[in-house]
């Protein structure tokens, strides 16, 4: 049976985190605005995202949503510097080990350090979670694949 009229609030409800209900602001730590950093990724301004908060200490711990964002943004980040391989490194601890924009930052961070094997298994199971609709992804995947087979063939030409 079809709803013909909007549910109600409930009294006191609220859109706010609890800790905007506790007064605490859950973007103090990073200084960011969500509606914006909504903005630059539904617009998939990377370049944006990555000039907001690249230099933010953004904690995945107190706000996941901007940790997926910069993960995002990374993934999609041709030269990384050092800082944003920092600041992803550390937003990307507190992510789950099944979000996708986690599991692809964490593929790119192991493509920079040349860990080939870890960052096929991370952007395998990135590409699993998403269900294999995620072109940025699936390029991490090819990327490290071809760096670990041609790595495989660079050994036994030496050998």
């Amino acid at each position: 049976m079809a709803r013909t009229q909007p549910r109600k609030k409930a009294p006191g409800g609220s859109k706010k985190s609890s800790k905007a209900r506790l007064g605490v602001d859950p973007l103090a730590s990073a200084d960011v605005d969500f509606e914006v950093v909504r903005a630059l990724r539904t617009a998939e301004d990377w370049a944006g995202l990555i000039a907001l908060l690249g230099d933010a200490d953004v904690d995945g711990s107190e706000s996941p949503e901007l940790a997926r964002a910069l993960c995002r943004a990374f993934i999609h980040v041709d030269a990384p510097d050092e800082s944003l391989v920092a600041a992803v490194s550390t937003a990307v601890t507190a992510l789950d080990g099944e979000d996708v924009d986690g599991l692809g930052a964490r593929a790119k961070l192991a493509l920079a350090a040349s860990d080939f094997e870890a960052a096929s298994k991370h952007a395998l199971a990135a590409l699993n979670a998403c269900h294999f609709k995620d072109s940025a992804i699936l390029q991490l995947l090819q990327e490290a694949q071809k760096s670990l087979h041609s790595g495989a063939a660079d050994v036994r030409v030496l050998a």
